[in-house]
């Protein structure tokens, strides 16, 4: 399984940044081989759709679960076409506690998008 994580920086210490398709980081956490893989957000070079087109670059990493602050609607329809489970983290968790809040069932799924799924 695939994890990926909307970051402020490079490294599991770093924390959960509260825009996915602006993040600076994502990081993918490998729970078969338990890694931490960072790559720059290519899409915040982008001029818009900025939410949809980073789910379809976590598509392609074969991510199966995205833990992030906030999704945007067009992101989230993506998110669940493609069959990524979204996850909310709370502001200012790192990254590590994000992985072992989601591992602890301490993480909500989100199901459906609602004014309440955005910050």
């Amino acid at each position: 399984m695939k994890i990926a994580l909307c970051s402020t920086g490079p490294s599991e210490t770093h924390h959960i940044s509260e825009s996915l398709g602006k993040c600076p980081t994502f990081i993918i956490y490998d729970h078969q081989s338990l890694t931490f893989m960072p790559f720059k957000n290519s899409v915040i070079l982008q001029d818009s759709e900025y939410g949809p087109n980073a789910i379809k670059i976590l598509h392609q990493e074969h991510v199966d679960v995205l833990i992030t602050c906030n999704i945007g609607k067009n992101a989230f329809e993506e998110a669940t076409k493609l069959g990524i489970k979204i996850y909310k983290a709370q502001d200012h968790m790192t990254i590590k506690d994000s992985i072992y809040a989601y591992f602890n069932k301490n993480l909500k799924e989100l199901h459906t998008f609602n004014k309440f799924t955005q910050k």
